[in-house]
């Protein structure tokens, strides 16, 4: 993960790295056995490597880590956050403002910008299953009212201490099968969602997308989730199962 792993424990883990490196030197060497510095640490760094590869690089619900995290929740905060698992809630755009701009000035009509202030926004059931490891995070969702998926292209993970959180970042492409003839067949978007320390079950943010911008139609809103499954190897079908319209 991206900046989310404090400073303090990578300074603790060179330390202590440093200081088995200079332990094992000084008891080899009453045994009369002679090993190079540089080949002993390339040795040890190896091991390292592998066993923390073996700890912490499967996102699969009984991976060490995470029987080790479902233990001691919290680690969440002191290290990084579990969010493995499937999340649903809904996502909110400004396509009713779209359409009232778009609509007067099709008919050439004069429109108070107030109202637009007024509009509700329009909801979308959204499902969102998010793969994460120490080394990285994929994310994919669904989305009902235009039957579109979306895949994570960057994510970026961080802590918000000012508001107790931890803020992820993702672009994403969107894909749209089923799309209206003036819409767009794919675009992409970005999101930031934020996950409180106190409960990570629930998450909150925005979005935007470049969504037809050529005409002023690209869309934004805000996206709220609730976590209901730990399982992040559901199938396509099984997660749009989760929409509810």
């Amino acid at each position: 993960m991206q900046r989310v792993i404090p400073k303090w424990l990578w300074t603790m883990s060179l330390f202590a790295f440093g200081l088995v490196l200079l332990s094992s030197t000084k008891i080899l060497e009453p045994l009369g056995i002679k090993v190079p510095a540089l080949r002993l640490a390339s040795s040890a760094a190896s091991v390292a490597i592998l066993a923390l590869s073996a700890f912490f690089a499967s996102h699969a619900r009984y991976s060490p880590w995470r029987i080790v995290w479902r233990t001691a929740p919290a680690l969440n905060r002191w290290l990084f956050p579990d969010l493995n698992g499937v999340w649903v809630g809904t996502a909110r755009s400004n396509w009713a403002a779209i359409e009232r701009l778009r609509s007067a000035a099709s008919e050439n009509t004069a429109m108070n910008l107030e109202d637009l202030f007024e509009l509700e926004l329009k909801p979308s059931p959204i499902v969102i299953q998010i793969k994460c490891t120490v080394f990285g995070i994929r994310i994919v969702s669904y989305q009902s009212n235009t039957d579109s998926k979306s895949c994570a292209m960057s994510t970026g993970i961080e802590r918000d201490e000012r508001s107790d959180s931890y803020d992820l970042t993702y672009t994403y492409r969107q894909e749209n099968p089923t799309r209206a003839i003036t819409d767009s067949e794919d675009h992409i978007g970005a999101a930031v969602l934020q996950f409180e320390y106190a409960d990570l079950t629930t998450a909150k943010g925005n979005y935007w997308t470049k969504r037809c911008w050529q005409d002023g139609r690209n869309t934004a809103g805000n996206i709220e989730l609730k976590k209901i499954s730990d399982n992040s190897d559901l199938s396509m079908s099984e997660l749009s199962q989760y929409l509810v319209a």
